[in-house]
């Protein structure tokens, strides 16, 4: 962890404010991310990093320097995507909503462009599709590797599971989104 985030964290257990804002710095792009990719959704990204930033703050003190801070982080952030995964699972119909409201928000490119880049365009949203339909452990597993680019050891931190756990999730997942797009 560099020392000046590590500063950071503990200036902010002393109750400086300014040293929060300096841990949301670094973070904030990773957890939009996550929360994206685990969401699919903009506005209920920004929401779900806003919490994770508050269950951060509330739960600073629980952190152990012994371990990356990254992972504690990731582990809160995790823990509150699940959350919000159940809660949106919950409402089936205001999830109707929000898949045809995104599918309206992200209409297809009108303007002639390139084979290639079509193509490109093409498998990419059949990834994010095939990604976004997983289980919520498999889609874990597979955002926290590849696309925060986290080692086995990492994820298996923050999911709280073992490394062959991981393994097996990310060995997992492809066959069953080949599966999901079957169907």
């Amino acid at each position: 962890m560099p020392d000046e985030l590590q500063d950071a964290i503990q200036r902010c257990l002393e109750n400086d404010a300014d040293a929060f804002g300096e841990i949301v710095d670094a973070y904030e792009r990773q957890m939009y991310n996550l929360a994206y990719r685990m969401l699919g959704d903009p506005e209920e990204a920004r929401d779900a990093t806003q919490d994770i930033f508050i269950k951060v703050h509330h739960t600073l003190d629980t952190f152990r320097f012994q371990s990356k801070f990254s992972s504690w982080m990731y582990r809160v952030a995790m823990n509150t995507l699940i959350d919000y995964r159940r809660r949106w699972l919950r409402h089936p119909l205001k999830r109707l909503e929000d898949l045809l409201a995104t599918d309206r928000s992200h209409p297809r490119a009108t303007a002639p462009q390139p084979d290639e880049q079509v193509l490109r365009n093409e498998r990419v949203e059949a990834v994010r599709v095939a990604v976004a339909q997983l289980p919520v452990k498999l889609r874990a597993a597979v955002v926290l590797r590849d696309l925060h680019e986290l080692s086995y050891a990492e994820i298996s931190e923050v999911l709280g599971v073992t490394e062959g756990t991981v393994a097996s999730r990310l060995n997992e997942a492809p066959g069953r989104a080949r599966q999901m797009r079957q169907l």
